[in-house]
Order: structure tokens, then sequence, then C-alpha cells
């Protein structure tokens, strides 16, 4: 009987939720918390993770390095990836999010210009350097702009609009993802191996200047609005106004719209 409850009542809640997304959003209220959102997405994606992932054994073979010894050394980068993220697992709420992510944003930048410089270089020296380039660009991706545009995501939506809120954030995410996938190809017959990590390096310096300036931090922040009776602060703040939020102004002030 519960289960029959629980079904009957979810189009309804889910539907309020949309709802209750759209006023937010006409009021002002859901507008920079979806800003926010959505340009965590657009920034993890258009950083060229995709680009590391997908097409790592080639830029490896590009690196003059073996099509056999490219696989594996994939491989062992999606190792080091992994090590990664378990290290930031262990490491987010004691640091904090912000800071996460301004340090990975950083360490990707600088990577991506080693990986770049790679292909200005001489044959006998590029593959090293390229190794170099995407190990501590994939690591630096798994404390900051893999899995962080996730969590702060949903933790910068009130709880009446979180579930919608989140959602076309994520599908920015996605769309993102395939644009990513469709341009880089061309764009490095185009304009060539160096510019394109040059390119990808720059947008992560503006990852850095988008999490500085817009970014709130959201650690120790309850996902329910409930901060065991403690009032908002602007290093604990919470996005849009609503049932589970008190604003923007009073909790991040460089995000008043």
């Amino acid at each position: 009987r519960a289960t029959t409850l629980l079904a009957a009542a979810s189009p309804a809640t889910e539907e309020s939720s949309w709802v209750l997304l759209w006023k937010a959003f006409r009021s002002g209220e859901a507008r920079v918390a979806l800003g926010v959102g959505a340009g965590l997405q657009l920034l993890q994606q258009i950083s060229g993770i995709n680009v590391a992932v997908y097409y790592g054994p080639k830029i490896f073979t590009l690196a003059h390095f073996s099509k056999h010894f490219s696989i594996l050394l994939s491989s062992a980068v999606s190792l080091a990836q992994l090590a990664a993220t378990l290290l930031l697992a262990l490491l987010v709420d004691k640091v904090g999010r912000r800071i996460m992510a301004l340090v990975g944003c950083a360490l990707m930048a600088v990577s991506l210009i080693i990986l770049g410089l790679a292909f200005c270089m001489p044959e006998e020296d590029a593959g090293f350097l390229a190794l170099t380039g995407v190990l501590i660009y994939r690591v630096a991706f798994s404390i900051s702009l893999g899995p962080l545009p996730y969590i702060i995501t949903a933790e910068i939506f009130p709880a009446a609009y979180r579930a919608p809120g989140v959602s076309l954030c994520w599908a920015v995410n996605w769309l993102s993802n395939f644009g990513v996938s469709l341009t880089f190809l061309p764009m490095l017959n185009t304009i060539g191996d160096a510019a394109t990590f040059f390119i990808y390096a720059g947008v992560c310096l503006l990852a850095m200047v988008f999490v500085w300036a817009c970014v709130p931090e959201t650690n120790g922040v309850s996902m329910d609005g409930d901060d065991g009776g403690a009032a908002p602060t602007e290093s604990t703040p919470r996005l849009g106004g609503g049932s589970g939020g008190t604003g923007v102004s009073a909790r991040c002030p460089r995000l008043v719209v």
C-alpha cells in the first residue's frame, strides 16, 4: 500500500518541483544557481577531459609512442586518475570544494600547456613530456572539475526544486560532451596539435576565474537546508530562496542578481 501511495504521489511531486523551479527562475531566485551549476558542467566538458579519455591512445601515438604502448599508457593513467578520485573523497570535506577546484584547475592548465609544448618539440623529447602532461591533467581533473561539479550542483539548489535544477545542469553537461567529441579532431586538423591544447589550457584558466568569482563554498551545508540550527554564512551558502534556502544575498554576496 505504501508503495502504491508513493508511486501515486511521485508525478505530483515532480510536477510541482518543476513549477517551483520555473517560478523561482522568473523571480530571479534560481537564476544564479542555474548559472553556476550549468557553468560548472559546461567547463567540465570543454576543459578537454573527453579528449584525454577518448583520444588518449591517439595523443600518445601523436607523441611517437607505439600503438600498443599507447594503450598501456592510457590504462596506467586511468589507474592514477582513480587513485586521485579516492584522494579527493578523503580531502574534499576537510579542505573545501573551492580550494580543491582552484588547485585542480591550475594544475590542469599547466599540464595542458606542457602537453601543447610536447608537440612543439623534437620527437625524442615529445613522448615523455606528453606522458607527463596527460598524467598531471587526469589527476588534476579528478580532484577538481571531475567530481566537484556534480557535488556542488546538488548542493546549491534548495530542496524544493533541487531535482529539476540539477537535471537541467546535467543536460548541459551531456550536450557539451557531445560538442567536444565532435569538434576535437576537426580542430586538431585545422589549427594543429599544440594550439588545440593551448586552447584547452585557456579554458582551464577561465574555469579558475569562474570558480573564484562565482562558485560559493558549500562544504558543511546540509542538503535539506538544516545545519543544526546554525544560521547560513558566506562560507556555507546555498543559492536561491524558497524552501530549503535563504536567498542569494544572505549566503553569497558576490552572486547577487
